[in-house]
């Protein structure tokens, strides 16, 4: 029995709000993105598969695209000479991109596709007509009004005007990201922090590396870490989505520490154009006295041989800064406005499960409406959908908060500064 279609929007473009899209959608349900950029780039991204997102594409990507790169190999951790240390050849993880997830969401959800990608054999999607995707368009407040039990949500269109505009829905889900500008209204005590450290990343496309270097990191997932710093690296799908040998990209995260308010920070964070960012900057901003004095000369002092290659190989680096943030509520106004993915909790990335969130509270939400067909029934949300994404999102901010207080300010067993002591907990020691 199909339920009564129902206007919903969705703030934010990226992968949680495409991944609410395409389930919602699935249901018979009206469903308008609004995202507030012209055009979503891709910053390089690798993502590691978890349980909920491949769950979700194989029940929901009607092109049966391969998503990931398996890492066969395992696990392993480098010393100082690029010798592996400890090796966990059981641990088999699959690897992609965010550029991968994004374009097949895409075609699933509005039938956009990129020339070129590698779509799988699977007929193409047949999106349906009332899914409609908004580049430039940016939502700057909303309003729920009980008496009629909708919610009005004001945005400023991608026109020459740029005049706002009202659009009327039955739902109202945030997905706009760790910043949320949804989360500031309707939880303003629930703010982003920086932790201490950031994240300096890049992409090397696997036929640039040598061939010591492909043996010892392709079919991988490496890690190196030293005192207050770690590295870690894996290949991921290449362009248009390739995940052929040789075709790939080698991505890499490299984790320093830059105190919150230091002249460090500020000097890093502010781009080649004098621009003082906050959280990011992006491929092609960070300034070459940057790149060259805080990464290409760091990895020579620091990393091994075979890492000290990948980086020097890299052409355009950039930096994303580690923050904590997680919402005390991800239900609003009788179940009319919804938190979901980072903007719920944007846990630290050691985690490796931002997207596998994302993935579950779609999986949820679909699950809690189709059960209640041919209802809108949102009277059980609390019980049937929040307390679920609210567990979940304790737990994953405690064990990335763990992770990376261990690796960045303590002393990581399987360091390569770690002390006799510390080495004896390696066989307790779980990383993600």
């Amino acid at each position: 029995m199909s339920t009564q279609p129902r206007t919903l929007a969705i703030v934010g473009g990226s992968l949680g709000g495409l991944l609410q899209g395409v389930a919602l959608s699935s249901l018979g349900h009206s469903v308008t993105i609004f995202e507030r950029s012209s055009s979503l780039s891709d910053q390089g991204a690798g993502i590691v598969l978890g349980e909920n997102m491949r769950a979700f594409f194989q029940r929901f990507d009607a092109t049966k695209t391969d998503l990931a790169v398996p890492a066969n190999g395992g696990r392993q951790y480098l010393g100082r000479e690029s010798e592996v240390i400890k090796a966990e050849k059981a641990w088999v993880q699959e690897m992609t991109s965010w550029a991968k997830l994004y374009w097949i969401l895409r075609a699933n959800f509005d039938g956009k596709e990129k020339e070129g990608f590698a779509y799988g054999l699977g007929p193409r999607p047949r999106p349906s007509p009332t899914a409609a995707y908004r580049l430039g368009a940016n939502v700057t407040d909303f309003s729920f009004s009980p008496s009629t039990g909708k919610v009005s949500v004001t945005y400023t269109p991608s026109s020459s005007s740029d005049k706002p505009e009202t659009f009327e829905a039955d739902l109202l889900i945030a997905a706009d990201g760790a910043s949320s500008s949804i989360r500031k209204k309707l939880v303003p005590e629930a703010k982003r922090t920086n932790v201490g450290y950031l994240a300096f990343r890049g992409l090397v496309p696997e036929r640039e590396l040598s061939p010591c270097a492909a043996e010892t990191l392709s079919e991988k997932f490496t890690f190196f870490h030293a005192a207050h710093t770690q590295f870690l690296c894996y290949l991921i799908p290449g362009p248009n989505g390739a995940i052929e040998s040789g075709k790939r990209n080698l991505n890499w995260v490299w984790y320093n520490n830059y105190a919150e308010g230091s002249p460090e920070l500020d000097r890093v964070m502010t781009d080649k154009h004098g621009t003082k960012r906050t959280v990011s900057v992006p491929l092609g901003l960070l300034k070459p006295e940057v790149v060259d004095t805080d990464i290409r000369q760091r990895a020579e002092r620091v990393l091994p041989d075979v890492l000290k290659e990948v980086v020097r190989k890299t052409r355009d680096p950039f930096l994303q800064v580690v923050t904590d943030v997680r919402s005390p509520q991800a239900m609003f106004d009788s179940g009319k406005a919804l938190l979901v993915g980072d903007a719920v909790c944007g846990a630290r990335p050691h985690t490796a499960r931002s997207t596998n969130q994302a993935a579950l509270h779609a999986l949820l939400l679909h699950d809690y409406l189709q059960q209640r067909q041919p209802d809108f029934d949102l009277d059980n949300l609390s019980e049937g959908w929040e307390l679920h994404v609210l567990d979940y999102a304790r737990e994953l901010a405690e064990s990335g908060k763990r992770m990376g207080d261990l690796s960045q300010f303590g002393e990581h067993p399987l360091s390569v500064d770690s002390s006799p002591a510390g080495a004896k907990e390696v066989e307790g020691w779980k990383v993600a």
